[in-house]
């Protein structure tokens, strides 16, 4: 395939899109490439990174994770830079890892979609898993329908990204992984998918892990969202996709894997369902631990009193962290007067028998949020972990438990954030003389400082101001003169009128706004635009509404302009 995102901005200025469009496919085919519309998507945009942390939408902990703050320091191993991933590799290069496994199982997992002719680059990833010179970067998140919110097509980037730069600077195989969780069983947190205001259900009976389910009925959504999006060419492709990926038969994690190999296989992108009886026989010896010990919570308890004492706890560990998992329900497990069940469930072990039950069946083990990191890691050779700031949140309270089991605690990145601007929100910006730094703000104190300069209002008022506080200081000093008792009188009467001032202040504003509806509704459609329903696009707004708004080559930009060593917030601007 003939990359040519790299063209895009250039020939920006010279054609149309359809013009632009029509030239690249002309010369993929007289040079018998095949033509594909991610590939030649026009995409026209300005990349404008802001200090991450400027936005207003990531934690206090975050930020000193990042910036290494000294209290989080014995909470992780080595920071995210280029200089930690040298020692890091020499680290995990002394545990051992099932690589001959690994291997096996992917080979089967990718067995219906033929990579060795489809994705080489996949199938050549897995080969390089087998050998110990290699390496992986990881990334997770749940089996959400169509990808889900966009961080999962940001996390999926990132990590490439980490592995191309990995690859090179380390001179080894540094491949990037997505560990589907599979295992979850909150239906509710992956059965829909957002496309502008309105939130598309999939609806359907639900019991166990939502890897295992069918994906029967999903074609319902897909013609739901089909009439939705009109006539986009590329949106319409990618409609098209969901249902080759989303057939009647396929599983929920199938479908996630095909559709996320459709969309990364050409970057070598492994994915990943550790729901697997191998894979878990590896973790035996662990889950045992947990089961007849009990002591993941007292073990990770100093690193969360830490965490508490300065910023919060993103999880808390149970007695057991294990839950049994069945084809119908994911239980969780507990243990009462000495005997083991499942809440909720029927079923009861005693200690020896629930520990041959893990030995013969160790599928139906499955880790809750404490100790599936730590299975990550026992069966990949991991250098780090990108994820978003509640992930690494709880990944700072475990490093306790990675040191009592002797397995080397990963790197852990904080993902990319990515906002994107169209051009007609760029130009109300403009208009009203905002920038990228103006709209982190909440939109009520824009509009306010907006009103109040453009009407120089703060010079008006704090001349207001000034005269009443030479008023009041002159009744103070006859009041001190005539009769002191009387000061407390003025200082009262002051107070007032300083209050009295700053009520009319905002009455003035109030009405300023009402005469100026027009300037007052575009600053509320900017923000729409940067920040639906005030948060983040990125955990809202899907990959279909990217592509329907910018095209299918947005994937390419990103790609393109996404640095996994910077920690910036990253604009892009139609």
């Amino acid at each position: 395939m003939m990359r040519i995102s790299s063209l895009n901005r250039f020939f920006s200025a010279l054609f149309n899109k359809d013009y632009f469009k029509n030239v690249c496919r002309s010369i993929l085919l007289l040079n018998n490439c095949s033509y594909n519309i991610e590939t030649v998507t026009f995409v026209g945009m300005q990349h404008k990174p802001v200090p991450i942390f400027s936005t207003g939408r990531f934690s206090k902990l975050m930020e000193d994770y990042v910036n290494e703050d000294s209290k989080l320091r014995p909470l992780y191993n080595r920071p995210h830079k280029r200089s930690s991933y040298e020692a890091q590799l020499q680290e995990k290069s002394q545990h051992l890892v099932d690589r001959a496994l690994l291997a096996e199982v992917l080979t089967d997992q990718y067995a219906s979609l033929d990579i060795a002719k489809r994705y080489p680059l996949v199938h050549e990833a897995i080969d390089q898993l087998a050998l110990p010179e290699s390496f992986t970067v990881t990334t997770g998140h749940q089996v959400c329908l169509f990808t889900g919110p966009l961080y999962f097509i940001y996390k999926i980037v990132n990590t490439i990204r980490l592995a191309e730069e990995l690859t090179e600077s380390l001179k080894k195989p540094v491949l990037p992984i997505f560990w589907m969780a599979t295992e979850d069983h909150d239906f509710e947190e992956v059965n829909h998918v957002w496309y502008g205001d309105i939130k598309y259900r999939w609806e359907r009976p639900f019991g166990g892990g939502v890897g295992r389910m069918n994906t029967d009925g999903v074609e319902e959504v897909v013609d739901q969202l089909q009439h939705a999006v009109g006539e986009s060419p590329s949106a319409n492709e990618l409609l098209d996709l969901f249902r080759r990926c989303y057939r009647p038969g396929n599983s929920l994690a199938q479908a996630t894997r095909e559709l996320a190999t459709s969309l990364f296989g050409h970057k070598g992108l492994i994915v990943l369902d550790a729901d697997d009886a191998r894979l878990k026989s590896k973790m035996t010896g662990y889950f045992k631990d947990e089961l007849l010990n009990r002591s993941s919570s007292e073990i990770i308890e100093p690193a969360s009193q830490v965490l508490n004492e300065y910023y919060f706890t993103q999880v808390n560990p149970r007695e057991i962290n294990l839950f049994y998992l069945n084809n119908e329900t994911r239980y969780r497990l507990d243990i009462e007067d000495g005997v083991f069940k499942t809440v909720d469930g029927p079923y009861t072990w005693s200690a020896e028998e629930i520990t041959a039950e893990l030995e013969q069946f160790p599928e139906r083990f499955s880790p809750n949020v404490i100790l599936r990191p730590l299975y990550q890691e026992v069966i990949l050779p991991n250098l780090a972990y990108i994820g978003g700031g509640g992930e690494l949140a709880y990944w700072l309270q475990l490093k306790p438990l990675f040191d009592r089991h002797m397995v080397p605690f990963p790197i852990l990145r904080l993902r990319n954030s990515v906002g994107f601007m169209r051009r007609k929100f760029v130009h109300k910006m403009e208009s009203l003389n905002l920038s990228l730094q103006d709209i982190c703000e909440p939109v009520f104190e824009q509009r306010r400082n907006h009103f109040k300069k453009e009407l120089e209002l703060n010079g008006q008022i704090d001349s207001l101001k000034a005269e009443a506080s030479v008023l009041f200081q002159q009744m103070h000093e006859l009041a001190d003169k005539i009769d002191p008792t009387l000061k407390g009188t003025a200082e009262a009467y002051n107070a007032r009128q300083t209050h009295l001032i700053e009520n009319f202040e905002k009455k003035i504003l109030r009405a300023i706004q009402r005469r100026e509806s027009e300037v007052s509704r575009m600053f509320d459609e900017i923000h729409a635009e940067a920040f639906p329903s005030g948060g983040l696009q990125e955990r809202r707004d899907t990959y279909l509404t990217l592509v329907e708004r910018f095209g299918g080559g947005v994937m390419n930009i990103l790609f393109d302009e996404i640095d996994p060593f910077a920690h910036d917030f990253s604009w892009f601007i139609e």
